[in-house]
């Protein structure tokens, strides 16, 4: 009788403790799913935010026109643009 409760005890203890085992095991794989998918948005974000700084640097880098050439460029853009009537 008492090898009978000795290999029930067991048993119980080892159906409980792989069920709690299952579901630490499954929250870790969450959380760790939840961290690498909070680090590949942080990712595309710093990529979309290098993509927008390259592009500004690229347009600040022409020089500014003032004067007669800002002039210019504005009348030979116009000229260049059909006239719509």
């Amino acid at each position: 009788m008492v090898m009978f409760i000795n290999v029930a005890v067991k048993f119980v203890a080892d159906f409980f403790s792989g069920i709690i085992n299952g579901i630490a095991n499954k929250w870790l794989q969450m959380r760790e799913s939840r961290k690498r998918g909070k680090a590949e948005a942080e990712n595309d974000a710093h990529k979309e935010i290098a993509k927008r700084k390259a592009k500004s640097d690229k347009v600040l880098e022409q020089p500014v026109k003032t004067g007669k050439s800002l002039v210019a460029s504005k009348r030979k853009r116009a000229k260049s643009k059909p006239a719509d009537k």
